[in-house]
Order: structure tokens, then sequence, then C-alpha cells
């Protein structure tokens, strides 16, 4: 049986993967699932001792231990989505991802950040990153693997709504493409 939120999720069309409708049919997956599954496989470097010398050791260390909310660009952590518009019926709290990536404030015109000010712009701290697309929630050990997928679905949603609406600036119409412009 799923969660109260789950349903909320569902009643909204915020769907759970390998969804299946009363009808027994599928949602269609995205039109780019290839090209996402084809870059989501490329081998990435290792921070495995036999892979990485101690100098990248080192150095992985260092921007780690230098990486701050203070200096972060196009990532940030911690935020409260308290800035967007709601994707519901403003019944539920704003989304809290543990970790998301955008785009830096300065790369969209300054009319452009005013105009799609409550679809783009997650936060009132206007020197985070903009038009998050990559989300990331995690729980610890005695926390629930479920909760954080309904979380990180909810703030997902709420970014790929920001991306279409980004897309869809000053066209009369909105544009639908059915592409996957948001990860999770």
């Amino acid at each position: 049986m799923g969660s109260p939120f789950q349903q909320y999720l569902i009643d909204h069309d915020i769907l759970p993967d390998d969804y299946e409708y009363p009808d027994d049919q599928l949602p269609p997956d995205p039109e780019n699932i290839d090209e996402i599954m084809a870059v989501i496989s490329q081998p990435r470097q290792s921070l495995s001792p036999s892979q990485l010398s101690r100098d990248g050791f080192r150095k992985f260390k260092r921007a780690d231990a230098h990486g701050t909310k203070e200096n972060a660009k196009t990532a940030a952590s911690d935020v409260l989505f308290n800035h967007l518009d709601s994707l519901t019926d403003d019944t539920i709290v704003p989304a809290k991802p543990d970790v998301y990536y955008g785009a830096r404030p300065e790369q969209f015109d300054r009319k452009v950040r005013k105009d799609l000010n409550g679809h783009t712009l997650p936060s009132t701290q206007h020197n985070l990153p903009d038009a998050p697309n990559f989300f990331l929630d995690a729980k610890g050990p005695d926390e629930s693997l479920s909760v954080a997928t309904r979380q990180v679905r909810y703030v997902g949603a709420l970014g790929a709504k920001g991306i279409h609406t980004l897309q869809s600036y000053e066209n009369p119409e909105p544009e639908y493409d059915n592409k996957a412009y948001t990860l999770t």
C-alpha cells in the first residue's frame, strides 16, 4: 500500500517509476531515453586507491574540504525550495533536496530571471543555481528509501516544470516534446 504522499503525487500526475495506469497502460518513456542511457553508462573516474594516484586523491580531498555553499556556482545543498510556484494545490511543504545542480544565475538575462522567477529560481537566495535539473536525496540506514524516492520525484517534477517554462518562454503556446530534462 502506498503512502498518502505517493497518492497525492499520482493525483497530480507526478508518477512513480514503473507506474501502471488502472487500464494496464504504461506512461511512454521519454523520447531521449536512449541518449540518457548512453551518457549515464559512460565509465567515470574512480576514487579507488588502485586507480587514483596519491596526488589525485590529495586534489580530491582539497576540493572536498574547500567546497562550501558560499562558493558553489552550479550546485547547492540543503536549500528549501520556497520560491517556486506550487505544482499542486499548495497543501504540501516546499521541497528541500539534499543536493541540486542548475545553471549559474548570471547565465540568464535579468529580464528572463525576473519573468520566470517563480518557475526556475528555487530560493529567495538569488545567488544559488537557477533552473535546477539534477537532484539527489539520500537517507541514512535508519531512514526510508521509499520516502527519499517520493521526495526527490516531487522536486524533480518542480525542476521539469521550470525547464519546460524556460523552453516555452515567450512562445504563444507551451511546447511539449516528451523528452526528459531533469534527473533524480
